[in-house]
């Protein structure tokens, strides 16, 4: 049988600020471990969403969640071997200089 407390928790997603990287990833607690993180560091991570009813549905939110941070050079440009002919030719900008 569930108490009270076990029925009103609720989740959040965030975004994870990883200390000397452009980068970050999301992760999912609950409401009240959002809460405590908050009041020791205000605004050090980003909350992405909160209110969530399960932990499944936020683990869901946050894989759906696209990555942040810079591309890498492999995905700001095409593979030289790519098959599609408009971009197998193409130079990126470093190139073009």
């Amino acid at each position: 049988m569930m108490t009270m407390q076990e029925k009103s928790v609720t989740w959040v997603v965030y975004r994870k600020t990883i200390h000397k990287r452009p980068d970050s990833i999301c992760a999912v607690c609950q409401q009240s471990e959002w809460d405590a993180m908050e009041l020791a560091r205000p605004g050090y991570h980003h909350l992405v969403r909160a209110g969530i009813p399960t932990e499944v549905e936020a683990e869901m939110v946050a894989r759906s969640e696209p990555t942040a941070g810079p591309a890498t050079e492999a995905q700001a440009r095409p593979s030289l071997g790519s098959t599609d002919p408009d971009l197998r030719n193409t130079k990126s900008s470093q190139e073009v200089q």
